[in-house]
């Protein structure tokens, strides 16, 4: 039967168990007890930076009697990197000892894990250590990569966070942007879940408005430190190299910001205004420039300020101060009072150059950002200044209010609404007048600007070195800035000189735009002196310092007339002004020959 065969296996199985496990036991009782009971590592992870954070390691051992021992430290493949005991005869209990990263040679050994290794020589054995030290000199890799919110005022907290190693107490830097170099202004501390929080104060005070970026110094396992960025930049300024500023980790510090309309208002519409960064009360005023008495007054809480502009509005430049306590922000409004009439002359405003050199921080990096540093800006970008654009103040305003007490008829438009086709158009005009300078300007908005002066008509130019750079306008943002070419759009090379205050001399002047009395014009000291005229082109009217690079130039181009004031001090020099002025009867002239 199989149950009896069944039996003996079982017991045949137990029979071997139990022999082997005796033979185990003695083989046991004859190998000699462990002398090393304990390996010593701490750290466990070294940077051998010389910083004197973590340089070096304690190692050791735990003898349980006196033996004749060598101490080394071994590679990955049990190498010998280094021999810190060497054959001498120790006595029982711990024994500690330095290693600094260093081989034999007295050289930093790679970036690796060691390991520990006891002989005994008398005995011809060696005991390995499963510990290992890991040696790392390579900085950890880290970013500052939020700080919100974007906008505060003075005064409040900041939330700044960043990528890479815990630790303990992060140490973040406080970087003041705007006006310059990056300054560090402040420090704080952070924790270990990867943030810290600013104060939004500077020395105890609240942070003065501006723009403001963040760098962070941590250290890895190994006490290897970064700091990222070492001074903050953009990460425009840093391509390929993954520094920089990025996006969102930055802040900006604002008491008050206006935000208007970038083109034309119409008189009996609403100027979509906004107030910010947060509700409070404001009081605001509307004026005309060169009017004594504000289209608008009032005062609001909320941030939208839906403005409504009078139906009589007169065409024109107005600026729009808010004041919220003592901080004031002025803005310019751009208002035409009736439908366009291609009879009458358009005035072109160099809306471009003034929201692409407006100082904002458009994507919240801690940086200003504007089109001479940047490949593209936002539209409609807030204005915190409490001074209107210096171009504003000096050539366009002055301009514009000439027109006004000339009573001269003309419409109003943007150079965004010209590229993007919106508004009055330049078909049919008798003249278009650039009071500013069109510093940016789309390709096609310059061909088809030279056209329409071959085609019969007349541009009149009060800037300087404008009609150079291109750029791209979109939906809600300029981009792709050009740099400034040799010649202008219609073909004119000029150069800027400056000299002592000296006036313009009349030479040739077909176009009859000075009278006997103006042989000499004004004082000026800047001057855009014509090098060359477009080919084909035909000087008609030209003063300057010298008859052969005039300043002011009037050249016939196809079928119309190309009319550049280079000089930047003309627009100023109407301000005050009777009508009897020298520069005002010459700019009656001029922009007579684009009343026609």
């Amino acid at each position: 039967m199989p149950r009896p065969k069944l039996v003996r296996a079982v017991f045949g199985v137990l029979l071997l168990a139990t022999v082997g496990a005796f033979s185990l036991t003695q083989w046991l009782k004859s190998e000699p007890p462990a002398i090393v009971t304990r390996f010593i590592r701490a750290p466990k992870q070294i940077s051998p930076g010389g910083d004197g954070l973590k340089d070096s390691t304690r190692v050791g051992f735990r003898l349980r009697q006196p033996d004749e021992v060598r101490f080394s430290i071994v590679d990955a493949e049990g190498g010998e990197v280094r021999r810190l005991v060497d054959d001498r005869r120790l006595s029982a209990g711990r024994h500690v000892y330095t290693w600094d990263a260093r081989d034999g040679d007295g050289e930093t050994v790679p970036d690796g894990r060691y390991g520990l290794q006891v002989a005994l020589p008398a005995e011809g054995r060696t005991v390995n250590s499963i510990k290992r030290i890991k040696v790392d000199s390579k900085p950890p890799r880290v970013k500052v990569v939020a700080a919100s919110p974007e906008v505060v005022a003075p005064g409040e907290p900041v939330e700044v966070r960043y990528r890479g190693p815990r630790n303990f107490a992060p140490l973040f830097k406080v970087f003041r942007t705007t006006g310059g170099a990056p300054v560090e202004v402040a420090r704080f501390k952070g924790d270990r879940s990867r943030s810290g929080t600013w104060d939004g104060r500077v020395r105890g005070e609240p942070a003065r408005d501006g723009t403001y970026a963040f760098s962070v110094t941590v250290r890895d396992r190994a006490g290897n430190s970064a700091t990222a960025p070492g001074v903050p930049a953009p990460a425009r300024t840093q391509p390929g190299t993954g520094g920089g500023a990025l996006p969102g980790s930055g802040v900006t510090v604002s008491s008050l910001a206006v935000s208007v309309p970038p083109t034309v208002v119409r008189a009996g519409h609403r100027a979509a205004i906004e107030v910010g960064p947060k509700d409070g009360r404001f009081e605001f005023t509307l004026r005309r420039i060169g009017a004594r008495r504000a289209l608008r007054s009032g005062s609001g809480r909320r941030a939208a300020l839906p403005l409504r502009i009078p139906g009589d509005a007169a065409t024109g430049l107005y600026l729009l101060r808010v004041r919220r306590g003592s901080h004031l922000v002025v803005a310019p409004v751009a208002i035409q009072r009736r439908g366009p009439s291609p009879a009458r002359p358009l005035v072109v405003l160099p809306a471009i150059a003034w929201e692409g050199l407006r100082v904002a921080d458009d994507d919240a990096n801690g940086f200003p950002d504007t089109l001479e540093d940047s490949q593209s800006v936002a539209i409609g970008r807030p204005e915190v200044s409490p001074r209107a654009p210096a171009e504003l103040r000096s050539r366009v305003g002055p301009l514009l209010d000439f027109f006004s007490r000339e009573r001269l008829p003309f419409d109003l438009t943007t150079d965004i609404e010209l590229a993007r086709g919106e508004g009055p158009k330049l078909d049919g005009r008798p003249g278009v007048v650039f009071p500013g300078t069109e510093r940016w300007l789309p390709v096609d908005l310059q061909r088809r600007l030279r056209d329409y002066v071959e085609d019969g008509g007349d541009v009149v130019s009060f800037g300087t070195e404008s009609f150079r750079r291109t750029v791209a306008v979109g939906a809600d943002r300029l981009s792709a800035p050009g740099a400034p070419q040799e010649q202008d759009a219609f073909g004119e090379a000029t150069r800027i000189r400056r000299t002592r205050p000296a006036p313009l001399r009349r030479g040739l002047d077909e176009l009859g735009l000075f009278g006997p009395e103006d042989r000499f014009v004004g004082s000026f000291e800047t001057f855009e002196e014509s090098l060359r005229r477009p080919d084909g082109a035909e000087v008609v009217t030209a003063a300057g310092r010298d008859d052969e690079r005039p300043a002011l130039v009037a050249y016939r181009l196809g079928k119309g007339n190309v009319i550049r004031i280079g000089v930047p001090g003309w627009g100023r020099s109407l301000t005050g002004q009777g009508v009897a002025g020298d520069t005002a009867r010459v700019t009656r002239r001029i922009l007579g020959q684009v009343q026609r």
